[in-house]
C-alpha cells in the first residue's frame, strides 16, 4: 500500500516515515528470514512429494510475500523522493525565511534597545544638570563678560585707529624732513663750490662795485 502525506509539521512527517521504512524493512528481513528457513528445510532430511510440495508452497508464498515487501518498499522510495520529499524541502524553504525574518526583527529589537539604553542614559545626565534659573544665571554673567569684551575690543579699534593716524602723520613729517635736508645738502654743495671764487674777488670789491656772488646770481 503506498503511504500517504497528510501530516503538516515537518517533525511528524519524519517520524511517520521513518516509522513506514522501518516496518517495510522488518517486513523484508522477515521475508528473506522464511526464504532461508525454507531454504534449510528443503535440504533436510524429509523428502516426501508431500513435504517437497508444502515446502514449495510454502516458499513460493514467502517468494511473493517478499516481491511485495520489495514492491512496496519501492513504491514507498518513490512516494518519499517524490512526494514527501518536496514537501520537506518547502517547509526547510518556509523555515529559513521565517528564520530570516525573525533574525532581522531581532537586530531591529536589538537597535531598539540600544536606542532605549542611549536614551535612558541621557535622561540620568539631564537629571545631573543644574536647575534652569543657574543656568540663566550663567547664561547672564556670560553675557555680560562678552559685551565687555566686545567694549574692549571696539576701544582697542579706536586706539588703533588713532596710532595708524599718528602713525601717518610722523610718516609725512618724516617725508617732509626728508625733502627739507635734500634742499640743504644741494645748498650745501652750491655753496661749497661757489666758496673758491668768492676769495679771489673779495680785494676787489669796492662801493657801487657789483660782486661776484650778485654778478653769479
Amino acid at each position: 500500500m503506498p503511504l500517504m502525506y497528510t501530516v503538516s509539521d515537518s517533525g511528524d512527517c519524519e517520524t511517520a516515515i521513518a516509522a513506514r521504512l522501518e516496518q517495510r524493512y522488518d517486513e523484508f528481513l522477515q521475508s528473506a528470514g522464511q526464504v532461508l528457513v525454507l531454504t534449510q528445510a528443503g535440504r533436510g532430511v524429509e523428502t516426501s512429494p508431500d513435504a517437497l510440495a508444502r515446502s514449495l508452497a510454502a516458499l513460493e508464498q514467502s517468494a511473493e510475500h517478499f516481491a511485495r515487501a520489495a514492491q512496496a518498499l519501492a513504491t514507498d522510495e518513490d512516494n518519499l523522493r517524490c512526494l514527501a520529499l518536496p514537501t520537506l524541502e518547502a517547509q526547510v524553504k518556509q523555515l529559513r525565511e521565517q528564520y530570516a525574518e525573525e533574525k532581522k526583527a531581532l537586530s531591529v529589537a536589538e537597535s531598539q534597545l540600544a536606542s532605549e539604553r542611549e536614551l535612558r542614559a541621557l535622561c540620568v545626565e539631564i537629571e545631573r544638570l543644574p536647575n534652569c534659573s543657574e543656568l540663566e544665571l550663567e547664561i547672564c554673567e556670560r553675557r555680560a563678560e562678552l559685551e565687555s569684551i566686545s567694549s574692549q575690543r571696539l576701544e582697542q579699534q579706536e586706539q588703533l585707529a588713532e596710532l595708524r593716524a599718528t602713525l601717518n602723520a610722523l610718516q609725512q613729517s618724516v617725508a617732509t624732513m626728508g625733502t627739507v635736508l635734500g634742499i640743504m645738502n644741494e645748498q650745501k654743495h652750491e655753496a661749497s663750490a661757489e666758496t673758491p671764487n668768492a676769495a679771489f674777488e673779495a680785494p676787489n670789491v669796492g662801493a657801487g662795485s657789483v660782486s661776484s656772488r650778485e654778478a653769479y646770481h
